[in-house]
């Protein structure tokens, strides 16, 4: 995932308002960029897991 959407994500704080339409798009294009031209993609998908788990759990 691009360090910018990891900052994005990490500035988020417990039951803020999101507009979650963009923000899960910015996510998965992240994603879909990561799994076709990155090798270490199941890393980065770790991140992402520990980023959401950080905000939403």
């Amino acid at each position: 995932m691009k360090a910018s959407t990891l900052n994005h994500i990490s500035t988020w704080k417990s039951g803020e308002r999101r507009e979650l339409t963009n923000d899960l798009f910015a996510i998965a294009f992240d994603i879909i960029e990561l799994t076709m031209f990155s090798v270490d993609s199941r890393e980065q998908l770790d991140r992402i897991g520990k980023a959401f788990d950080s905000v939403c759990c």
